[in-house]
Formats: C-alpha cells, sequence, structure tokens
C-alpha cells in the first residue's frame, strides 16, 4: 500500500513560499483599511519578505523587568513582532485567501494605549504606521543591548521603549535599517562664494516629498529645455532648498550627499489638501517612472548608483485606504482593497482605477533591481518545485542541475551553472575558432573550495571529508530538500559574456569535463565546423568515452 504524505510545515523545512495575493479581513467599525495597505506593501516587498520570515522568533520570558508594570504575558497579541512574523507566515502556507489581521492590531494598540493610538476602531494614518512598525522591529534589535534585564517582548512593546530605542544606532543592521534605512547628509554652501556651512546628518526610513514644491519643480522645468527623464519623481533632487539671504542678495543652496542606500527607497508624499483636484492627481502619477537612479534625488557618484524599480503605492481616497503592487512572477499590478484583491494589467489600467476613485498616492515604493533577479527567481521557484515533489515522495531524496543561458542580440548574456548530487557538474565552455582559443564561464560548486565551505558554516552546515553534512559533493543543487538547511543553496553564479567572436558554446557534465581537455574540446568542435559535419555532441561524447570516461554524460553544443 503506498505511503501517504503528511502536511508540511513550508518554512520548517525550508521551502520556499510561493507568492500568492491575499486579502485582509476589515469587518464593518474595525476601520483596520490603513494597517492593511502597510502589511500588503511589506508583504509584496521581496526585500522585507525574505528577511523577517528567515529572522529568528521570539524567546519571551514572564520575568519581571526594569520596566516593572510594563511586562505583561507574551504572545502574538502583545508582541507586534511576533503578531507580524506569524501573519507573514499564514501568508506563506495558509489556503484562506483572506486573513485576519487583529493579532496586528492588538498589539499595535497595547503598544500605544498610554498614547491612546492604535486602539480598537480608531483610524490612523499609513505612512505614520509603517514607521511605528520599523520603529519596533528596530526597537526589537536593540532589546537585549538596551536593557538586558528585560524580556524581549516588554522591550519592544511599548511606546517609551520604540521613542528610547529609536534614538540609537544598530550594528550590525536590523531588518528595518537594512531594508528602509536611507542616510543622507545635508551640506549648505553658498552659491556665491563656495563656502560650506555645518553638515547636517539624517537618517530615516521614507524620504519626504512635498508635493507643492514637486509641481512647482515639474512647471519649472516645463519653461527649459525638455530633456529625457526629467519628468519624474528624479526632477524633485533638482529642487535644493534654496534660501535669499536679501542684505547680501547671496543665495545659498544645500547639497544632499547619499551615504547609505536602502534595499527598498519609500518615498512619503506630502499633499497640501486632502482632497487635490484631478488635475494634480493626474500631474503627480505621470511624474511617478519605473526606473529610479539615486543620482537623480542625492549627489552621489553614478558608479555607487544603484537602480531601483517601482514595486507599489499606498494611496487613500477620504477616510479610506488601498494598495497598489507589482506581482513580478505574474507581470502584473494586483490592487489590494481589504478583502477585494483584483489584478490589473497594466500601468495605465492600475491608474485608470487610482484616477476613477480619486485615489491619492501617499507612499511610493521603489526596490532595488539586482542584478539578473529574474533568472534567479526563476530557478529559486524550480528549486522549490522540486523539493516539494521530494516531500510528496516520502523517504526519496532528489536532486538536479541546470545551467541556463540567455542570449541577447547574438550576445551571450548569462550564464549560470548549478551542479547537482552525485558530484555531476556543468561546465559552460565558448570557442573561438581564431587559434583554438577557448574559455571557461562556469564555477564549480564544491565543499572543498575555501569561499564555498565558509558559505555553509554561516549558513549554519558544515563539511566533512570533502562533502556538506559528510553527504554531498556539491554545494549548490535543486532539490536535496534535508539540506536546505545545512548551507545547501540553490542560487546559482551568473556570469555574463560577450560572444560576438566565439564559434560556439559547449554545455556539458562533468562525465565529459573530467576526461577532455578544453584545447581538444575546442578541436572537435572546430574541426566539425570546418569539415561541415553533424552531431558534434555525440562526437565530443564518443571521445570522451574513448578515454576511459564510464560516467553518464550531458553535452550540448550551440553554434553562435
Amino acid at each position: 500500500m503506498p505511503s501517504v504524505a503528511q502536511p508540511v510545515d513550508a518554512l520548517h523545512h525550508g521551502l520556499r513560499p510561493t507568492y500568492r495575493a491575499r486579502g485582509l479581513e476589515n469587518q464593518s467599525g474595525a476601520n483596520h483599511c490603513f494597517l492593511n495597505v502597510v502589511i500588503q506593501a511589506l508583504w509584496n516587498l521581496q526585500s522585507f519578505r525574505k528577511r523577517l520570515l528567515q529572522a529568528p522568533c521570539h524567546t519571551h520570558s514572564h520575568a519581571a523587568s526594569s520596566y516593572g508594570a510594563l511586562a505583561r504575558p507574551a504572545g502574538n497579541d502583545h508582541c507586534c513582532y511576533c503578531a507580524l512574523k506569524s501573519l507573514f507566515h499564514e501568508f506563506a502556507v495558509s489556503d484562506r485567501d483572506v486573513l485576519p489581521p487583529d493579532a496586528l492590531r492588538k498589539a499595535l494598540s497595547l503598544a500605544y494605549n498610554a498614547q491612546g493610538r492604535f486602539q480598537s476602531g480608531d483610524m490612523e494614518d499609513a505612512t505614520e504606521t509603517i514607521e511605528v512598525i520599523l520603529g519596533i522591529l528596530h526597537a526589537c534589535s536593540l532589546s537585549s543591548s538596551l536593557a538586558p534585564s528585560a524580556s524581549p517582548r516588554a522591550q519592544c512593546v511599548h511606546a517609551e521603549f520604540i521613542e528610547e530605542a529609536s534614538r540609537f544606532g544598530c550594528h550590525p543592521l536590523c531588518l528595518s535599517h537594512e531594508v528602509f534605512g536611507v542616510e543622507y547628509v545635508d551640506v549648505p554652501r553658498c552659491t556665491f562664494c563656495g563656502a560650506t556651512g555645518e553638515p547636517t546628518v539624517t537618517s530615516a526610513f521614507t524620504y519626504g516629498v512635498y508635493v507643492t514644491e514637486l509641481l512647482e519643480c515639474r512647471e519649472h522645468l516645463a519653461g527649459q529645455v525638455h530633456s529625457e527623464g526629467a519628468d519624474s519623481l528624479g526632477a524633485m533632487g533638482l529642487w535644493q532648498s534654496i534660501h535669499l539671504v536679501p542684505v547680501t542678495r547671496r543665495t545659498l543652496a544645500t547639497e544632499r550627499f547619499l551615504t547609505r542606500q536602502p534595499q527598498t527607497f519609500l518615498l512619503s508624499l506630502a499633499w497640501p489638501s486632502s482632497s487635490p483636484t484631478r488635475e494634480q492627481l493626474i500631474q503627480v502619477l505621470s511624474m511617478i517612472q519605473a526606473r529610479l537612479y539615486m543620482t537623480e534625488i542625492f549627489e552621489t557618484s553614478a558608479e555607487t548608483s544603484v537602480l531601483y524599480g517601482l514595486r507599489g503605492l499606498v494611496c487613500y481616497s477620504g477616510m479610506h485606504y488601498v494598495a497598489l503592487f507589482w506581482c513580478p512572477s505574474q507581470r502584473h499590478w494586483v490592487l489590494f482593497d481589504d478583502t477585494c484583491v483584483q489584478e490589473k494589467e497594466d500601468w495605465s489600467s492600475a491608474a485608470r482605477v487610482l484616477l476613477s476613485g480619486l485615489f491619492v498616492p501617499t507612499l511610493v515604493f521603489y526596490e532595488r533591481v539586482q542584478a539578473d533577479a529574474a533568472l534567479e527567481e526563476s530557478l529559486e521557484e524550480l528549486a522549490q518545485q522540486v523539493c516539494e515533489l521530494e516531500v510528496v515522495l516520502v523517504g526519496s531524496s532528489l536532486g538536479a542541475i541546470a545551467i541556463v543561458v540567455v542570449t541577447r542580440s547574438q550576445t551571450l548574456g548569462t550564464l549560470v551553472p548549478l551542479p547537482s548530487m552525485d558530484r555531476e557538474e556543468t561546465q559552460t565552455l565558448p570557442v573561438q575558432e581564431d587559434f583554438l582559443r577557448s574559455t571557461r564561464l562556469s564555477v564549480d560548486h564544491r565543499p572543498t573550495d575555501a569561499a564555498e565551505a565558509r558559505r555553509i558554516r554561516e549558513e549554519g552546515g558544515f563539511v566533512t571529508m570533502g562533502r556538506v553534512s559528510g553527504e554531498l559533493a556539491v554545494s549548490r543543487a535543486l532539490g536535496d530538500l534535508l539540506l536546505k538547511n545545512s548551507g545547501l543553496s540553490c542560487k546559482p553564479s551568473v556570469r555574463a559574456h560577450d560572444a560576438k567572436r566565439d564559434l560556439a558554446l559547449v554545455l556539458a557534465s562533468d562525465g565529459l569535463w573530467d576526461f577532455a581537455e578544453e584545447k581538444e574540446v575546442a578541436k572537435v568542435v572546430v574541426s566539425c565546423s570546418r569539415n561541415g559535419l553533424d552531431h558534434v555532441a555525440h562526437r565530443l561524447v564518443q571521445e570522451a568515452q574513448r578515454t576511459g570516461s564510464m560516467d553518464n554524460i550531458t553535452c550540448l553544443v550551440i553554434f553562435m
């Protein structure tokens, strides 16, 4: 009789949570919408979602602390950190289409009970809410250092401690500062004589922008020669804090230097009125561009400025909030209106919905665009499917290899070697016809490599007898679920290569490379191409077998 697979906790077994758009409850009179959009924003930002899901849980204590009466029994309904992490766990593994945010709302109300904020049924500002939640996560990271005798829950749940913690930095960076923390230095400078004043350092989770100044800047630019990208949020970098000094008629400008770039750049839009005109909404929405460089806002070198992509908005109309976020895996926008989740095909259709409801954008999220992020996400999704299959086939141990080649305009764009179990390695070798030159592009991921061994140890694993946990002779693979928490990674090595002068690209497993020199492979490829011979890959396999290879061999030859 076949065995029946039991339910499996995806996070416990190291499976990558599959993205799924869900709604959040907001019963009549609850007024959860301001909190719901913040939760949706944090969940839809991969840079935050992954870090929180992987962050350790709190170990709460009932012991009294130096805060005395502030110490209460701990739990998800008392600790904001635990309530948010528990809700994210439900987002990752629950079968429900709509989830309740009540635990987080209750934890917030307890944290700010003395201030009368976030109480049941009260309405709050979404911008202030996300800053409060990020401040709480920051306070949690400092709990042991600021009040070692207090329980983690007692320190992170009350406003007094959160306010105290906000005055201290964190090293290493906490979750909030790692993802959202932006730091810049303002240096006042006289544009007449060049003298500079005392610099001012600012560290924040949001970057505030006055819409009035933004629109005035737009109007000012409209009178100048139009240049590419001028009509965007980046144009506000041209809106320096210029003050006229009446007596000397000198102009004082403020230069803003970026000193720390966040994973997610969060713009907070301050509107002069809670009910702007439709024309103003159209102007601001038209200025929100898909891409943003820090050089468009701050004084920073082009070499250190990274690319950010638009990920979503939080908007309000009257006393109601909605969130609009881009879903990379599904390639569409998703509008979150409490329990209602609507897919929008493109930005134009999403913007029309916002304009039809006169929704005012108040938060704009830009997330770092990682190199080849889409390719890495696709391989992570494939690794997830292999792990899920391994769970279904109870008692089985599955592993796989993958090598991906992306070509763009006849130029080799991306090479991704992923070794698997049984010591099989894939390698890529572009062959140039002139002088039989060849270049190896792939990297062998083996536990015996010093860098890989260090990474395995940092991720909680160990290497013995040249194998991960003494079992696997490769350090990166798809599958092998039991080793996912022991340093085995599915993250690929990525390399770009200009293939304009290359004759061919050879992709093969170690069954060929362990018995064939790269120069010999190049000779066979060039010989076959000159003599018009077919089945080049088959000839390479035969050559490896002739020299003693007994391993299984995979070989693919691509002529450029």
